[in-house]
């Protein structure tokens, strides 16, 4: 039963289902062996606890919650951004990476499928403000319950950084953090707030505490290292050390070229970061090279509007 309501998806609660059902057939075939029991004991043994198991088995192969579509989470992030910018919403690429993390936090299966469908409206149409009501709404249960899952404060950050809530998102984000301290999402999360707020040392240290432990996760070749190579390159850029910034920016544009290929969002990102310190340090030559290279993965992309898919966490 356990197994059944934890994991997603129809044919996984079949599968387990079958599982312990024959786990306790054969568990009870030894008992009718090894031990003298009246026969309408062992009846009962049998027949009671198979029905229960049968009609559970029923129960969520009808209600059974589906695995999410990547097909309609793509969907749902391109209809956002579309409605988010008929808005005139600000965007860069970390607000497109927390519409894509929204995305996906309104296709999980851990919510009911109609305030799923609800929330997947509102999130295609822009209506962020519903979303921020659920989300509101979710968080004080879980406070209420004294609940340990840092989820619904992390996506409700989400929805407050994505409406310029920045102190609130913040507030979100550390509380997620405090429930979740090794989740390094969190940790690069509360660096972006802070680094905007110039809080350089603090942000310095959330996002150094990330890439260390997701290198240990991770190892090198992973997009969440050039994430977190691309915060770093962002901090020492705004402490005026450029040439470590370029350096950081290069090994974020080294990993997402091997890892995502070059025609991504991550290296256009990669690109402009790393045009940016050029231009700075007086490189025009290779800062028009950089920018230029970036527009043209962009127009390819926009062409492609599907190759715009989640790039980062």
């Amino acid at each position: 039963y356990y197994y059944t309501t934890k994991i997603p998806g129809k044919k996984t609660n079949f599968i387990f289902c079958f599982f312990f059902t024959a786990l306790y057939l054969i568990t009870s075939q030894i008992l009718w062996y090894n031990f003298h029991m009246k026969n309408y004991i062992k009846k009962t043994i049998i027949i009671v606890p198979v029905v229960l198991i049968l009609v559970i088995l029923a129960f969520f192969l009808t209600h059974g919650k589906k695995s999410v579509d990547i097909e309609q989470v793509n969907k749902t992030i391109s209809l956002a951004k579309a409605s988010l910018e008929a808005k005139n919403h600000f965007s860069d690429f970390n607000y497109d990476a927390k519409i894509e993390e929204l995305a996906y936090a309104v296709h999980d299966p851990r919510l009911d499928s109609s305030d799923g469908d609800r929330m997947i409206k509102s999130l295609r149409e822009g209506k962020l403000e519903n979303i921020q009501v659920f989300f509101e709404i979710m968080r004080k249960k879980d406070i209420d319950a004294k609940s340990t899952d840092s989820w619904s404060a992390y996506e409700l950050g989400n929805v407050y950084f994505l409406l310029l809530k920045h102190e609130m998102a913040l507030m979100e984000y550390e509380s997620a953090e405090k429930l979740s301290p090794l989740n390094t999402d969190y940790q690069s999360s509360i660096g972006f707030l802070l680094l905007r707020s110039g809080n350089l040392d603090k942000s310095l240290e959330h996002f150094e505490k990330a890439l260390k432990r997701d290198i240990q996760t991770y190892g090198e070749m992973h997009k969440t290292i050039g994430r977190d190579y691309n915060n770093l390159g962002a901090i020492f850029k705004n402490q005026g050390q450029l040439n470590k910034a370029a350096e950081y920016f290069q090994k974020a544009l080294d990993i997402d070229t091997k890892v995502l290929g070059r025609e991504s969002t991550g290296v256009i990102r990669d690109l402009v970061n790393l045009g940016g310190v050029m231009f700075d340090t007086g490189i025009y030559q290779k800062a028009v090279e950089h920018y230029e290279e970036a527009f043209s993965i962009y127009d390819k992309l926009t062409q492609n509007k599907d190759s715009l898919g989640f790039t980062a966490h």
